[in-house]
């Protein structure tokens, strides 16, 4: 399939060996899934997944704490978000901690990703997940 939409059915399934081992076979597959038509990648589309299927992951320890995967953490969509962007705005305070905590181990192209960067890209009305995060009037305690 040459949009990946197989890699985003095994994603939304919760199927995260099946999602792997397409990975490893073919690991265009995870560009693929950016070339949808908001382009979004593989993290944006894990916001809208249930903190269960997210939780169960294990992103730190799988093939998605790896390249080509950690690559994509950076990349915006149609709309300038990242997937950090989503995950403050939809309260996925689950999602945005593994997204961050995966920073240790970042390169894309070479180049370290440090946190700071990903805190600080701005979407295209010039808000950063920061700002999102600053505007947050409760922050529950295992957040951030």
């Amino acid at each position: 399939m040459k949009d990946g939409s197989l890699l985003v059915i095994a994603i939304q399934a919760g199927n995260i060996k099946f999602a792997e081992k397409l990975i490893s076979l073919c690991p265009r597959l995870v560009e693929l899934v950016g070339n949808n038509d908001h382009g979004q990648t593989f993290w944006h589309l894990l916001v809208n997944e249930s903190p269960i299927v997210a939780r169960s992951y294990n992103l730190k320890n799988s093939s998605f704490s790896k390249e080509p995967m950690l690559s994509l953490l950076d990349k915006k969509d149609n709309d300038g978000k990242t997937a950090l962007h989503y995950a403050v705005e939809c309260r996925r305070f689950d999602l945005a901690e593994i997204l961050l905590g995966l920073d240790g181990t970042l390169t894309s192209k070479g180049t370290p990703i440090f946190l700071d960067h990903l805190l600080k890209i701005p979407n295209n009305d010039g808000i950063t997940p920061t700002d999102l995060i600053g505007e947050l009037a409760y922050v529950p305690p295992q957040g951030f």
